[in-house]
């Protein structure tokens, strides 16, 4: 699984379009789209998703298969992070 295909993922699971998607990592209106062309994102934003979303870089680049749950963050919104 690529790592455009685990964002549509997230998207999917957490209603996020994915301009939603990119607002919530604070990327670049646009960014999603050239990933999806196929121009791989950099590890500093790897780590702005990972800082946004809770999940680990290693299971955005397919690397980490671990368990993921559902937390809850002080302004009510929903993270998913892994065990």
């Amino acid at each position: 699984m690529m790592i455009i295909d685990r964002i549509d993922e997230y998207c999917r699971e957490h209603g996020l379009s994915a301009r939603g998607f990119e607002i919530l990592c604070g990327l670049s209106n646009g960014q999603v789209w050239t990933w999806r062309k196929g121009i791989s994102p950099t590890l500093t934003t790897l780590r702005k998703i990972e800082d946004a979303t809770g999940v680990p870089v290693s299971d955005w680049i397919g690397g980490g298969h671990g368990h993921r749950e559902t937390d809850q963050s002080a302004d009510g919104s929903q993270r998913t992070r892994s065990a």
